[in-house]
């Protein structure tokens, strides 16, 4: 399965997020790709407290790309993470590409997005494990949409304030129109940061998507993958919001079981995006 989180405003937490679930999810293999325009790495700079080079990256994979060779040069990208408990070595242990190293690089990528979404959609249906990107705040004009796409699930998260609300509303249509138009298999669902001043149900009465997960607001605990933070263990075993995050990706397969996008769901065929 191919998972994309994003935002359409704000900063509600996609890397914490997408860091977090990479690191708890019961999952036989989970790479975690860094896919954010806007370039950065929040894993190196933040989990690994800026202790790592940032020499391997999607940028690597622009000229690769122009040679039809994205797919051996992808492999040379994977850092290995973790573990992020240490009282359970074998569970935690995950996989991930970093993302570009400056914003200056986004053109760059342009025509790679598309070649890399689709390369990633192979991966996960021919048994190389489940792939989750982290593609930060959508933004339509900077070709990112060419990797989203590919996608089985786009996870919008928001925190549920009207501001935000409005936010997805305005943007959801131009999205569901992009996926429509390329035949995506993508089916679009909400992961809410927070519970006030809106809960969950209105939130999703309000954009018309249902909600995948709500995590807790838990500045503190979140620092744990934001920062590379370190809690105590009791305060690991009380924590709300270390245990939302544990159980994320099991919702977001629940959801993709049970969710087709509207084009498929009314058609006798189906078909991966070209």
């Amino acid at each position: 399965m191919l998972v994309t989180l994003t935002s359409i405003s704000g900063s509600p937490g996609v890397s914490t997020t997408g860091l977090g679930i990479a690191l708890t999810a019961d999952s036989r293999k989970l790479l975690y790709i860094e896919a954010d325009p806007i370039g950065s790495s929040p894993t190196l700079a933040g989990y690994f407290h800026a202790r790592r080079r940032h020499d391997r990256s999607i940028i690597q994979l622009v000229e690769p790309n122009r040679h039809g060779r994205i797919g051996p040069a992808f492999q040379h990208q994977i850092v290995r993470i973790g573990p992020f408990d240490p009282e359970e070595p074998t569970k935690a242990q995950g996989w991930f590409v970093p993302g570009l190293v400056n914003a200056a690089q986004t053109e760059s990528m342009k025509s790679t997005w598309g070649p890399l979404g689709a390369h990633l959609a192979l991966l996960s249906k021919q048994g190389g494990g489940d792939l989750l990107v982290d593609a930060g705040r959508l933004n339509l004009r900077s070709g990112h949409q060419d990797l989203i796409r590919h996608s089985d699930v786009i996870a919008i998260m928001l925190r549920p304030t009207r501001t935000a609300v409005a936010a997805v509303r305005a943007g959801l249509g131009p999205l569901q129109q992009h996926l429509e138009n390329t035949k995506s298999p993508a089916s679009i669902g909400l992961i809410v940061r927070g519970t006030e001043p809106y809960s969950a149900a209105e939130t999703a009465a309000a954009t018309g998507l249902d909600v995948i997960a709500v995590l807790p607001e838990s500045p503190v605990h979140a620092q744990v993958f934001s920062e590379g933070a370190s809690l105590s263990n009791w305060r690991r075993r009380r924590s709300s919001y270390l245990r939302a995050i544990d159980g994320t990706w099991q919702k977001i397969e629940r959801f993709h079981e049970t969710h087709q996008p509207v084009w498929i769901a009314n058609s006798p065929y189906s078909s991966q995006p070209a």
